[in-house]
């Protein structure tokens, strides 16, 4: 048995190759098993009875040759290399000082400039809503048509792409129908005036109570699918989102939602979810009207929501515990139906537990702030951040600075060099934490809303410190849970030949 190889991957290590356990693993006890978390490469296996043996055998280096002729007798030579390949391929051990990720080439940024670029078209509304980051209300601006048009031309004349999602924003968007319409037709006249050939999608993000059948079918004619914010059924939609006299919005656009489902019109839904326990009232309201993917956010400590809401200490562990009931119905639920369910954040927890991928940019370190997505202010700002617009700490420049392209705006802008700098190795309460890589410090608009720093963790970071070890248990023990709840096809996408890293930027699906 001495000086025996293992094949991993290209690699052969010899019977004298030294195998150490990684440094600093965490270890997460339940029952007989055991798991273990790699920090820096977001790495975790489940080990029990002779494979835990085995491992905990490696607290101090051992060759290859002695850990295949060891003690540990419940396993087989086949079964022991096996495992180290295993246990390489998560990297809980290294060979020679040599680890399967490096974390420096791990974590690129999958993109340099923008594709998803959001427009806030006006920043009125005729709800109230009391979280709105926005603080929108009837009586705001509207972009002029000329910020709208030149918006368009400088997105497709100097962002080096062939495809962009571009993204209506407000108050809401269909106070500014006409206008919306218009800047659609204008940038689809001049790509094809210009002979630019770039692919460009739409998408508005309305409250649903201005829609109807006749706009969203022009709108659709025009490559523009339309994104409802809803937050569930009547009693959970009507204690938040309001109109400017105090009653509820149900009523109205449950009736869009009817007359739109009758013609056919495609929709996507978000709630915002104040109550953790109104998870499970959202799901199944959603999936009762025969919905496969959905968005559930969490309100947040930011606009009109830090004055007219309560957010208590411990509340992360609170929505950590209605997000897992809620995770544990949906589960029964696909499997149940034997078809998949996106559940948006969900999804991209799951992918995050399973995949070293990090397509979706709410979910990376650092974020997709002047990276994946730009927001344009009613006056022309150019802004990091959709959620930041309107705010001076996300802005970087103007369109009417044509001094640089916009390239060269994000290349050169110290305010975007000082938010990209937010990452999970230098805001303190992240660089230990043991679920860094899977979260990715999560949003940087909602920490500063918060804090007003850059440099500190998500407000809600408890939650994800509790759900991400849920997760992997739940999916360790139920594997066929994993394409049923993080699909490969997101069939619920409404972009057309829309790619995975293109739509994961989507806000409305």
């Amino acid at each position: 048995m001495k000086n025996r190889e293992i094949p991993l991957g290209i690699r052969k290590f010899k019977g004298s190759s030294l195998i150490k356990k990684t440094d600093g693993l965490t270890r997460i006890k339940r029952g007989r098993k055991v798991l273990f978390i790699e920090k820096e490469t977001a790495s975790w296996m489940i080990l029990e009875q002779a494979k835990l043996a085995l491992f905990e055998s490696l607290n101090s280096p051992k060759t290859v040759d002695e850990i295949l002729s060891g003690p540990i007798t419940a396993l087989s030579v086949e079964e022991k290399e096996e495992l180290l390949f295993q246990l390489y391929n998560n990297n809980l051990i290294s060979f020679n000082g040599i680890h399967y990720f490096e974390p420096k080439k791990l974590w690129v940024s999958p993109t340099k400039y923008p594709q998803f670029l959001c427009l806030h078209i006006t920043s009125a509304c005729n709800f109230v809503c009391k979280y709105c980051y926005a603080r929108a209300n009837p009586h705001l601006e509207k972009m002029p048509l000329e910020v709208a048009y030149k918006v368009m031309e400088r997105i497709l004349e100097e962002i080096p792409h062939e495809y962009f999602l571009i993204d209506f924003h407000g108050g809401e968007p269909f106070l500014a129908y006409d206008e919306m319409v218009k800047t659609i037709k204008y940038a689809q006249e001049y790509n094809k005036k210009r002979g630019l050939n770039k692919r460009l999608d739409f998408i508005v993000q309305s409250n649903g109570s201005l829609v109807t059948v006749e706009k969203a079918k022009t709108l659709e004619s025009l490559n523009c699918s339309i994104g409802f914010s809803l937050d569930g059924p009547e009693f959970v939609q009507n204690s938040q989102r309001i109109y400017p006299d105090g009653s509820g919005t149900f009523s109205q656009v449950w009736k869009n939602m009817q007359d739109l489902k009758e013609a056919g019109a495609k929709l996507g839904f978000i709630a915002v979810i104040h109550k953790p326990e109104n998870y499970k009232h959202a799901f199944k309201f959603f999936t009762d009207y025969g919905l496969t993917g959905f968005r559930l956010n969490y309100s947040a400590y930011i606009g009109r929501a830090t004055e007219e809401l309560e957010f208590p200490h411990g509340r992360g562990e609170e929505f950590a515990r209605h997000w897992l009931e809620m995770v544990d119905i949906a589960s029964e639920y696909v499997l149940e139906k034997g078809h998949s369910l996106s559940i948006k954040d969900l999804d991209q927890q799951i992918n995050n537990i399973t995949s070293k991928g990090r397509p979706f940019m709410c979910y990376r370190s650092p974020c997709g702030c002047g990276r994946s997505i730009l927001g344009f202010g009613y006056n022309g700002g150019i802004y990091a951040c959709e959620e930041g617009t309107g705010i001076d700490a996300f802005k970087i420049g103007s369109i009417y600075d044509t001094s640089k392209t916009i390239p060269e705006i994000i290349d050169t802008s110290e305010v975007l060099e000082h938010i990209t700098g937010r990452t999970v190795d230098n805001i303190p309460k992240c660089k230990e934490c043991t679920f860094k890589r899977f979260c990715g410090g999560r949003c940087t608009t909602k920490s500063y809303a918060r804090y007003g720093n850059f440099r500190r963790e998500d407000a809600m970071c408890r939650f994800y410190q509790i759900v991400y070890p849920e997760l992997i248990w739940r999916i360790h023990d139920r594997p066929e849970l994993i394409p049923l709840l993080n699909p490969p096809e997101q069939g619920f996408c409404r972009q057309k030949d829309c790619k995975p890293d293109e739509k994961s930027e989507c806000t409305t699906c």
